[in-house]
């Protein structure tokens, strides 16, 4: 069995499935039980440090389209942040197969302000939870984490002075993006106060009135410390929009609740740009050079217990914001995977990965811009990368792998890389065979062509029988590994350097042997043998043609030393049937189970006859693999009316037909030498007799085969 390979997430490509064959016929199963809705998506985040000038995280999810439109319906991916035992509402957004326009998306989940440290330097670790699945709605249980940052306030915010009265208070506006805007973004504003009072001007609240530019919408307003601040917003009626935040102060030290001294933030506003709002003449009265003006109106209450009797005044102030059109802030190369096997090397065909390269704006819009970007590798001689940011590959011209691989990616002004692990064949790799030493078969002549000496220029050549010999199964054994860059120790893709992959159906066309005059290499669908032909010795070997390296190789012995047959084991197999699941606590490794129909079930069903050969020195041999001009094999029924025989061309196999429900019915079957070089009435090589399993109404699937030895 084979399979046409398995990504190192679990994911199956596209193509995979498990091949069997048994003579000759091939029983495939897909691997579409195995494969997970999320193997059809590529997930990535735009960044996962976040500060409170963009207070959300952005996750890209971009369609496997081969694998999408296999599952053929469409799929939802959902994704919400969680700290605790606190959660944000779930997003979700939907990739279809059979819309070109929802093939990618965007989910932007804001972060509650809450989650947000204020200590100046200090650090919050939040989580990402998403999953994939058929319908939306609540997380799916395969679950991917990932940690977020969440970064307090910097020093460096830049701020605008709402109210200052030097040496006693001092109520400022912060903004993290120095007062300017990307059209549609989404950003923060604090509100930030120092008070150092005295008995006599004791506040217990303030209140601040904002008039917003039609260009902005506020979103939500939080408190800094719910425990000493309390906000309540209210919206004036129109025309004179505007709206009144009321912080209203609670003392954490003092009785009487009110504002003595403090140094802190007090609120933080989400504030969203919309792209264009208003009518063209209200885009120009308020619009001067791309600023936008708010204004502001500040008003402080006193205490009923402080000795002040003076009224305070409201103070008015304006501040202005520049807008800018919506900007690229992120460049997303998208690959499925981080790992690259490099199986061009024993195979001469490019190993490729698919990469698309998309942009993500302070707007929350997303683009393919994989046309317009430029990409190159950083170790060329390990990993390519094309120009145009299509894919990443292999040609099998490397000479060796690399962990953490960079490709550099391009786009405009932006500059962003990606880390691919390449994993290369530990040389030399293994050459398995079944038997080293093929010996002559005693009593089994073949037909050859003798090329006979001729005094003419053309050559004649008749036909002659020599002696059968015994052929073997070779298999290509290899592991992957790439070095520690620290240590030098090599790290192995199968987990330990014992553990080798079969590479057989990649390196099938680069198997060679030294002296194809003693034995020839023979490729048989996914399958090599070696065919021996005289005494002698050789080599086989598996070797690159460009360029010309010999990356494994083992001796094989032709001798004339005789063995027999000693067994002929034949088995009725009317179906096969193949089944995989996970490996208990493995998480990407899966058990294949073979399930073989002996027993014929119904009228008119067929069923293959199955002969093993076995010989004097303990070896094994599948009739089918033998080549089909080597033998004839004859078969007779004990009852034609129950069980009827179709001989398949030339006599290379047999067909059992059921017609009725009866038992003790025996079919005999003989092997015999091709008829070139056996007499009609000769003695067979071989001969037992089989009998045939026939029990209508129940089908039955045994993981044991039954086979009758002579």
């Amino acid at each position: 069995m084979g399979s046409d390979g398995n990504k190192s997430d679990g994911c199956p490509s596209r193509s995979s499935s498990i091949v069997g064959t048994e003579s000759g016929r091939r029983y495939v199963l897909p691997l579409d039980s195995i494969r997970r809705p999320d193997c059809a998506v590529m997930i990535k985040i735009a960044s996962t440090v976040i500060s409170l000038g963009k207070p959300f995280v952005d996750l890209v999810a971009v369609a496997d389209v081969s694998i999408l439109s296999d599952i053929r319906q469409p799929l939802c991916v959902t994704a919400q942040l969680t700290l605790s035992t606190s959660v944000t509402v779930p997003v979700s957004c939907i990739l279809s197969p059979f819309d070109s326009a929802r093939q990618s998306c965007l989910l932007r989940i804001i972060v509650p302000y809450s989650w947000f440290p204020l200590n100046n330097g200090h650090k919050q670790i939040v989580t990402l939870l998403y999953s994939t699945d058929k319908e939306c709605g609540a997380l799916h249980a395969e679950l991917y984490r990932t940690k977020i940052t969440l970064l307090s306030p910097s020093p460096n915010y830049r701020s605008f002075d709402l109210d200052r009265q030097f040496p006693m208070l001092h109520l400022q506006l912060l903004s993290p993006t120095n007062f300017t805007f990307a059209t549609s973004s989404l950003t923060t504003l604090l509100l930030h106060f120092d008070y150092d009072g005295n008995n006599e001007t004791r506040f217990s609240s303030i209140q601040i009135r904002i008039w917003l530019n039609s260009y902005f919408k506020l979103l939500s307003v939080t408190s800094a410390d719910p425990r000493l601040w309390t906000i309540q917003v209210k919206n004036a009626a129109h025309p004179d929009a505007y709206m009144t935040f009321t912080c209203q102060y609670h003392s954490s030290s003092s009785l009487d609740g009110n504002l003595e001294r403090y140094s802190g933030y007090i609120m933080m506003m989400l504030i969203k740009v919309k792209g264009s709002t208003g009518t063209k003449s209200e885009t120009q009265s308020k619009v001067i050079d791309n600023l936008i003006r708010v204004h502001w109106e500040v008003q402080y209450f006193v205490s009923e217990y402080s000795t002040y009797t003076g009224k305070t005044t409201p103070k008015r102030v304006t501040t202005q914001f520049r807008i800018f059109s919506d900007f690229v802030y992120a460049l997303l190369p998208m690959i499925k995977g981080e790992n690259l096997v490099n199986t061009a090397v024993l195979s001469g065909k490019q190993s490729a990965m698919p990469m698309k390269i998309f942009s993500v704006t302070e707007g929350g819009s997303l683009n393919d811009v994989t046309s317009s970007s430029y990409c190159l590798s950083a170790e060329s001689r390990v990993l390519k990368a094309s120009p145009t940011c299509s894919f990443i590959y292999v040609d099998g011209s490397e000479l060796r792998g690399m962990s953490k691989v960079k490709v550099y990616v391009h786009f405009e002004t932006l500059a962003t890389s990606i880390e691919v692990t390449v994993w290369y064949p530990r040389l030399p790799i293994t050459v398995w065979i079944s038997d080293p030493v093929l010996n002559a078969i005693k009593d089994w002549q073949i037909a050859v062509w003798k090329w006979l000496p001729s005094r003419h220029k053309r050559e004649a050549r008749q036909f002659g029988c020599i002696n059968k010999y015994q052929q073997a199964e070779i298999r290509i054994l290899a592991n992957y590994y790439v070095g520690d860059k620290e240590t030098g120790e090599r790290i192995y893709l199968s987990g330990d350097r014992d553990i080798l992959f079969d590479v057989t159906s990649l390196a099938m066309n680069h198997v060679h042997s030294s002296n194809i005059g003693v034995a020839i290499v023979l490729p048989r669908q996914d399958r090599i043998f070696v065919v021996a032909h005289r005494p002698g010795s050789a080599r086989i070997t598996v070797r690159s043609n460009t360029p010309s390296i010999d990356y494994g190789s083992t001796p094989i012995v032709v001798t004339e030393d005789a063995v027999s047959v000693r067994r002929l084991a034949v088995e009725g197999v009317a179906d096969i049937a193949l089944d995989i699941e996970r490996f208990p606590k493995r998480a990407h490794e899966y058990v294949v189970s073979t399930f073989i129909q002996n027993t014929l079930t119904y009228k008119y069903q067929h069923a293959t006859l199955v002969c093993r050969l076995y010989f004097s020195d303990e070896q094994m041999l599948e009739l089918t693999d033998i080549p089909s001009e080597h033998y004839v094999l004859r078969g007779w029924s004990s009852d034609e009316q129950a069980v009827a025989l179709n001989h398949g061309p030339n006599g290379h196999n047999i067909e059992l037909i059921v017609l009725q429900n009866v038992k003790n019915v025996l079919i005999s079957v003989s092997l015999h030498g091709p008829t070139q070089c056996s007499e009609p009435d000769s003695k067979a090589i071989i001969q037992v007799e089989y009998p045939v399993q026939i029990e209508f109404n129940e089908r039955k699937l045994t993981s044991t085969s039954s086979i009758t030895n002579c």
